[in-house]
């Protein structure tokens, strides 16, 4: 029910870029994981049903950005990386281990198009040929454990 749900925002910066991490958390947390939508600054989003609720709402178009959907479906699908079956502790920090993990996966992200500008600009190729350049570090267990 949506009036069983908390909503909060968490804003992550990092040099001159912004991440707007939106959380829905459900009064059965931690039974419930909570459930993370990202936006960055340009106004792109990671969730297809992000484009079509704000398409609704709003006249402007919403962008699609591949990465920020990577590293939504990791930390809202991935649960048993923030997780110790055996220890039912783990389970109450589920949240904060999914923020820190959206925090270093965007760290890397940013770090990744900065050194591709830097490659461009300096005239080297790129390093990552192919439809699907996916980040090196993605699917790793988080840095808390």
């Amino acid at each position: 029910k949506e009036e069983d749900m908390k909503r909060y925002v968490a804003t992550i910066k990092r040099k001159s870029a912004t991440l707007k991490a939106s959380v829905t958390i459900s009064d059965n947390y931690p039974a419930e994981p909570p459930v993370w939508s990202l936006q960055s600054e340009d106004g792109s989003v990671g969730a297809a049903s992000s484009l079509q609720s704000n398409n609704d709402n709003s006249k402007t178009d919403v962008l699609f950005d591949a990465s920020l959907h990577r590293i939504e479906c990791h930390v809202n699908q991935d649960l048993d990386k923030f997780v110790c079956e055996d220890v039912e502790a783990t389970y109450d920090w589920i949240l904060i281990h999914q923020l820190a993990d959206i925090v270093s996966c965007w760290d890397e992200m940013m770090s990744a198009k900065e050194e591709g500008n830097a490659n461009k600009s300096k005239g080297h190729e790129r390093i990552r040929k192919g439809k699907d350049r996916k980040l090196v570090g993605f699917g790793e267990k988080s840095p808390f454990f």
